[in-house]
């Protein structure tokens, strides 16, 4: 599966920020099981995304929690911390830079981080991966915007200004 530019897609790991968002779609596993495999910074995500309950999604396997491993996760993980101010977040981007793996975010300063950096890290964001989930399972216009409305509405979301998918969204959320 093809995901922006094709970066290593088999793996992404979503920060608190995606989680939320996604689960405010009610419609999170369908989105999860059309994604390629999605993994968390299990012990600072799960803190940070305590009032939903994940683990029906993690026992499904459409989620997989994974720890921070010593040596350079654990010196980007300070790194990222002490630019970020949040833990959760500085857990995912050391995971995905260490990794190759995708990173997904609607933080805007973490993309901003991850862009600055001497690597170059696939950010995608909740848009990317609702846009990914059409694309795979062809679910109704109602159904878009029904999802869409939902994310919206439950985490006050909406893609930032200058986002490629912006007008894709406020085009489905007027239908």
């Amino acid at each position: 599966m093809a995901i922006g530019n094709g970066y290593n897609d088999r793996f992404i790991i979503m920060d608190a920020s995606c989680i939320m968002n996604l689960y405010a779609s009610r419609r999170i596993e369908d989105i999860l099981a059309s994604i390629p495999k999605a993994y968390i910074a299990e012990y600072y995500t799960q803190q940070e995304v305590s009032v939903q309950d994940l683990t029906p999604i993690v026992k499904n396997g459409l989620l997989t929690p994974t720890n921070i491993l010593a040596g350079d996760e654990e010196i980007e993980l300070v790194n990222y911390a002490a630019t970020a101010g949040n833990d959760s977040l500085a857990a995912t981007c050391a995971i995905g830079i260490n990794r190759g793996w995708a990173i997904a975010t609607d933080d805007g300063m973490a993309a901003r981080l991850l862009s600055q950096g001497t690597f170059q890290h696939q950010i995608i964001s909740t848009p990317d991966i609702i846009k990914l989930w059409i694309d795979t399972t062809v679910p109704t216009r109602v159904q878009i915007r029904d999802v869409l409305l939902n994310i919206q509405s439950a985490s006050k979301y909406l893609p930032p200004k200058g986002h490629l998918l912006q007008q894709w969204w406020r085009d489905f959320t007027r239908m």
